[in-house]
């Protein structure tokens, strides 16, 4: 008698899984993914480590142009500030600041009813570093017309010796029965 033992498609299935299962166990498959994960967050590592590298050299070239900057910059004050200021040739004295004024009317074609007086050169402190002072002129008008007044005064400040130098420090004007009086100050600053 032969003893043959039947397998019901059942017991094949369960045979199968069960050979299946052991095959799985026996394929290291955790032992190349675990590899290939570390190797991925290594790449990704090496990535953020160049990428902060680069910009590490970007900014410390930015510093070093800024540093080059700072130092021209440092220079150039130096040298302007140690450089000799020429005062006289920026405020050339003016000796005949008085006869510029009064040319300044005649230049103009006003003529009063009675000459105006123009005072003497007063300077004031020096107002800067004890090289430059203030020299002021007063004038005086009695009984004139305003707008004589007022042109002389634009005369004296666009004329040739005075214009850009020449201002208008002082001024006080009052009515008078036939006309105006006028007292004014014409100022330059001029090199001591």
């Amino acid at each position: 008698m032969s003893s043959t033992i039947e397998r019901s498609p059942e017991l094949d299935a369960q045979l199968h899984a069960m050979a299946m299962a052991t095959e799985r166990s026996n394929r290291p498959m955790m032992l190349l993914v675990i590899p290939a994960l570390l190797a991925l967050a290594a790449l990704v590592y090496l990535g953020i480590g160049l990428k902060q590298k680069a910009d590490g050299r970007t900014v410390l070239q930015r510093a070093a142009n800024y540093g080059a900057e700072l130092d021209a910059l440092i220079e150039r004050h130096e040298a302007t500030r140690s450089a000799e200021i020429d005062w006289g040739a920026l405020y050339p004295r003016n000796p005949y600041i008085g006869v510029d004024i009064e040319s300044a009317m005649t230049d103009a074609g006003i003529e009063f009813s009675r000459p105006p007086s123009i005072g003497q050169a007063r300077s004031a402190n020096a107002v800067m570093e004890n090289q430059i002072q203030k020299t002021t002129v007063q004038c005086d008008v009695t009984e004139e017309p305003i707008s004589d007044i007022l042109r002389w005064i634009t005369a004296v400040e666009n004329h040739e010796n005075l214009k850009g130098r020449a201002f208008l420090s002082s001024i006080q004007m009052n009515p008078r029965e036939r006309g105006w009086q006028a007292k004014f100050g014409v100022s330059i600053y001029e090199h001591r």
